[in-house]
This record gives structure tokens, C-alpha cells and sequence, in this order.
């Protein structure tokens, strides 16, 4: 499947900068994303360092869930059977990422 997002996998790079931030690059080093708000006066509106740091992991992960979930996308089409709750997940979620 062609997609046009920066080819993972990322990962997660907070150790160069002093910056309230962290980087999400791929292994070519291309930055695929700059994410703030790790200063604590962020709490004020409800996103702490920590969930910020949680969303990071969870964003950087994304092109593997999303190849795991093309794989599964074409394990479903060979005929194998799963039940359709998860079928319409699988797909929903890979529309929703490559849409």
C-alpha cells in the first residue's frame, strides 16, 4: 500500500534539546513530528509532561501498528476467518490512517 506519511519506524527522541519538547523521527532521521508541552504549567489545562511523554510513545509507534494491522488486513483477505467486529475494526482503523 502507498502511503504518504514518513516511513517508519520512528522513534522518539527527547535527549537533544533542553526544549519543553520531543522529536519523533524516523531512522533516516527525517522529523516526522515536534511535539510540546512537557513544562509543567501545562497543567492548567489538563496535559502533564507525562501524558504528553504517553502520547509520544503512542504516536511513535504508529507505522508499526500500522503495518501489523495491514497484515492482518491481509491475512482477513486470504479467507481466514475472524469475527466481523474485528474485521470492521482492523479496516476502520486502517482507513482512518491511510484516508
Amino acid at each position: 500500500m502507498e502511503t504518504k506519511h514518513t516511513k517508519g519506524p520512528w522513534k522518539m527522541n527527547d535527549s537533544t534539546t533542553k526544549s519543553p519538547s520531543l522529536l519523533i523521527q524516523s531512522e533516516t532521521e527525517d522529523i516526522a513530528m515536534v511535539i510540546f508541552g512537557l513544562r509543567s504549567d501545562n497543567t492548567k489545562k489538563g496535559n502533564t509532561g507525562s501524558t504528553t511523554y504517553a502520547n509520544a510513545k503512542l504516536i511513535s509507534a504508529s507505522p508499526d501498528m500500522l503495518e501489523a494491522l495491514l497484515k492482518i488486513d491481509e491475512w482477513i483477505n486470504c479467507g481466514n476467518h475472524v469475527a466481523d467486529e474485528y474485521v470492521d475494526t482492523v479496516k476502520e482503523a486502517i482507513k482512518k490512517a491511510t484516508k
